[in-house]
């Protein structure tokens, strides 16, 4: 009763308000008296107050982002010195509390909630201390951007044949800036940039070369830095079949086949299932679909003919993976056989070994033709005469000047493929010595004969000039060094001096020398062309 308040902190009527500021007061147990007095002056007797004054809650620091994306889900968490506990609010006067889309824990410390709806946001907080002080009501403010979706995924086929097949996927959707692409669901690993194009990276191309299944996984950003959720692309791998070799009666090179020759197509290969055959391009075996077997060879024909000349083609599948590979084949359309113009002339006789040995018979000068059966124009015909003289064409015809015996071959060339085949006359030519012939270039023309070819060089036209004493048949034969007869005619050489003219049979012919022989009455003279 020693100590009265200050008036200042009374009010009211007749002082029955004591309102005191707290702030005022330390931390601790309080007790005022109060007593009343009438208006006569008795008073009452005094009525302990007590009260004790609490530490107020400090200050409240607020952490966690304040940018967000739709979908996310956002946290904060309250620290204070001295708080206890914490509440929040939708409003800022505290009359609406979250409701049960927010989850709070450490005594509403923290707070998390999934973002749904893009824009500003504003949260509104307050702390409690343990002796039930409470803050005033303090405010977050968020922003929610919208996230990234609706991604489209096109891939231009998802089974894919190993080394040979590229993987292309296209992404897309509305309001992307770029996409991110990754080899692993948690998106830590990503996906090698040299396989990554287009102006938003919305394009995955490569070639895969591991079989087997596989993912990838792509995510949208737009502009506001929001990524779409990860989207899973699968593909497969399958393993590519292999054809090693491919053999035509097994060999990898051989293409011509002589004529009534059995010919097997086959193949050597790796994860083959499944197989077919063209022919030109088209199916042959089976008939539609492929032949379900690890089988690898295909009998063309067991007597070959020129129809089945062609292009092979064996292709084999594994599921859905499949390659191809081709052989060209050829077939003689004759046998290989060399043909002579003269058979009256072949005799046969028996050798000291018992031995059948035939000769075509022929005289010094005397001509004979050889030809094959190969007609076709993809054939070059080279013949060998024997006697250093060669010639080309699938029929010619040959002089033989000396005596002796003659072995005759030709080459005949594929021109397609390069391939060239020897055919070997199965008979000698034999030439006897005929005793009104003479060696060329040893002749003097007969007495009273002459002859001469003009102009010299030869141009448009060779003219003969001869003079014969008699009537009789001559044979112009015109060749180069190598021995290839280039023309030959036989005319009516008649008597005294005429002019004999021809057009120039070297018109076709490079520049250089050439050889006219002039043979009449079982006698020959060799002159020399020249072509400029």
């Amino acid at each position: 009763m020693t100590i009265p308040l200050s008036l200042d902190y009374l009010s009211g009527e007749g002082n029955n308000t004591l309102d005191i500021d707290t702030k005022l007061l330390n931390e601790g147990s309080y007790k005022f008296y109060v007593l009343a007095e009438t208006f006569n002056g008795c008073k009452s007797a005094a009525v302990p107050v007590s009260f004790n004054v609490y530490e107020e809650i400090g200050p409240i620091s607020a952490s966690g982002k304040t940018t967000y994306c739709t979908g996310e889900l956002a946290e904060f968490e309250l620290i204070s010195s001295n708080g206890f506990s914490y509440n929040w609010y939708l409003d800022e006067f505290g009359n609406i509390p979250v409701d049960s889309n927010f989850t709070t824990f450490n005594n509403g410390a923290n707070i998390q909630f999934e973002l749904n709806t893009p824009g500003n946001h504003i949260l509104f907080y307050k702390g409690i201390t343990s002796d039930g002080c409470e803050s005033s009501i303090e405010f977050i403010k968020y922003t929610v951007n919208q996230a990234a979706e609706d991604i489209t995924i096109n891939i231009e086929d998802n089974r894919l044949c190993a080394s040979t097949n590229l993987l292309k996927i296209q992404a897309g959707g509305n309001g992307i800036d770029r996409f991110e692409w990754f080899t692993n669901p948690s998106a830590t690993v990503t996906l090698n940039d040299s396989f990554i194009s287009g102006n938003r990276n919305d394009r995955v191309e490569f070639l895969p070369e591991t079989t087997g299944d596989f993912s990838l996984y792509v995510r949208g950003i737009n502009s506001s830095g929001c990524s779409s959720e990860l989207v899973k692309v699968d593909y497969t791998v399958l393993p590519q079949p292999r054809i090693v070799n491919t053999f035509l009666n097994n060999s990898v090179t051989l293409s011509q086949f002589e004529f009534q020759s059995s010919i097997v197509f086959s193949w050597e290969s790796e994860n083959q299932t499944a197989y077919r055959i063209f022919k030109n391009g088209n199916q042959i075996y089976p008939s539609n679909g492929f032949e379900n077997s690890t089988n690898n060879s295909f009998i063309i024909s067991d007597s070959a003919s020129v129809i089945d000349q062609g292009t092979y083609t064996v292709e084999i599948i594994n599921q859905e993976c499949t390659i191809r590979a081709s052989r060209d084949l050829y077939v003689y359309e004759a046998g290989l056989k060399i043909f002579n113009t003269k058979p009256e002339n072949e005799t046969t006789i028996i050798d000291e070994f018992g031995d059948e040995i035939v000769y075509i018979d022929l005289d010094q000068d005397e001509s004979i033709g050889f030809y094959t059966e190969l007609e076709s124009e993809i054939y070059k015909h080279t013949w060998y005469f024997g006697d250093g003289h060669i010639n080309e064409g699938v029929n010619v015809l040959h002089y033989y000047n000396e005596e002796g015996f003659y072995d005759v071959y030709v080459e005949v060339l594929n021109t397609i493929t390069g391939v060239t085949t020897t055919i070997e006359l199965q008979k000698k030519v034999r030439v006897n010595k005929f005793e009104g012939a003479a060696i060329i270039d040893e002749l003097n023309p007969g007495q009273g004969d002459s002859f001469t070819f003009f102009p010299m060089p030869v141009q448009q036209e060779l003219h003969l000039k001869m003079n014969l004493e008699l009537p009789q048949k001559v044979t112009l034969r015109i060749y180069n060094s190598v021995g290839i007869i280039l023309f030959v005619e036989q005319f009516d050489g008649r008597e005294g001096t005429n002019v004999y003219s021809w057009n120039n049979p070297l018109y076709n012919q490079p520049t250089g020398s050439y050889f006219a022989e002039i043979s009449y009455s079982g006698k020959s003279k060799v002159f020399t062309l020249i072509k400029n």
